[in-house]
């Protein structure tokens, strides 16, 4: 069963940031996991307390490296694969092309492996992104924390 993957219909987006420099990608990066799980409480009404706790002690990128090199994927993971929403997963914001550099080869392998296990369409997704940014970024200026 093919999972939904499309914005369209969601708040129009910024376009990529491809020059980015590494500690400008962390910080966007963390703030996107920020966006994306106060989306999560937002539209799901599910609140990932301890990814929003992991974020605040580690940081998104190490977040995202302890999630995606787990064996099962998180609790999250699940309630977003329900609901048809992991665009708003850390897998799927560790693979946007800004991010390249943050996580190594095999933990973005891993990321999308364990997407594309759960029916998500990575490469439609990864289009997408190409043309403008996912639902859950806003202007920092606009933050979700």
């Amino acid at each position: 069963m093919q999972r939904h993957v499309g914005w369209a219909s969601e708040a129009a987006a910024s376009s990529l940031l491809s020059d980015m420099s590494p500690m400008d990608a962390s910080e966007r990066f963390t703030s996107d996991c920020w966006v994306a799980s106060t989306v999560l409480k937002k539209r799901l009404n599910y609140n990932a307390s301890r990814f929003n706790q992991m974020l605040e002690e580690h940081g998104g990128v190490e977040t995202a490296r302890r999630l995606i090199n787990s064996d099962t994927p998180s609790q999250g993971f699940g309630v977003l694969w329900e609901h048809h929403r992991l665009d708003l997963s850390v897998e799927a914001i560790a693979i946007l092309p800004d991010y390249e550099g943050l996580l190594t080869a095999v933990e973005r392998a891993s990321a999308r492996r364990r997407l594309t296990d759960h029916g998500f369409d990575v490469d439609v997704y990864l289009k997408r992104a190409q043309i403008q940014r996912p639902p859950w970024d806003v202007p920092p200026t606009q933050g979700a924390r």
